[in-house]
């Protein structure tokens, strides 16, 4: 299978929230990108669903805050069959990206890749 990414990703497991107008949902992350990151659920939104994330990003000796507006781009649903099959979640795509998360998450993948 061809590898589609744009992006190089890197493991990062966080607690991240997405809160709406009416909800507060909390997932944990497994991996980032410049272009998104992806979200442990066995209930994952649809397709297309803007979100706005809020994370903290260990950035060397400290964590750095970050709210950052997305959107779900990838699926992976829960199968009871697949018990060690790939773990449930979202892909989510960032949109209107600030320059100064930007930066953050770059000097996150640039460090984790330098160890």
């Amino acid at each position: 299978m061809e590898e589609k990414r744009k992006f190089v990703r890197v493991p990062l497991v966080v607690k991240v929230t997405n809160r709406t107008t009416k909800e507060f949902h909390f997932f944990y992350s497994r991996d980032i990108s410049l272009g998104g990151i992806f979200l442990e659920t066995r209930d994952p939104y649809t397709l297309d669903t803007e979100v706005e994330l809020d994370f903290f990003l260990p950035v060397k000796d400290r964590k750095e805050r970050i709210t950052i507006p997305g959107k779900v781009a990838r699926v992976r649903v829960y199968d009871i069959l697949k018990k060690d099959g790939p773990m449930p979640g979202m892909g989510i795509e960032f949109i209107s990206v600030d320059p100064a998360s930007l930066a953050l998450i770059g000097n996150f993948i640039r460090d984790f890749l330098d160890v």
